[in-house]
């Protein structure tokens, strides 16, 4: 998860979410 979220980092919430489902980006909080 960590590597994910990582390389995603630069997206907003939104579209953290839209293209990791299974993953949700807090802004200032990573949750596995």
């Amino acid at each position: 998860f960590t590597r994910l979220f990582t390389r995603h980092f630069h997206l907003p919430p939104g579209e953290y979410r839209k293209k990791n489902k299974t993953a949700c980006y807090v802004p200032g909080k990573a949750e596995s």
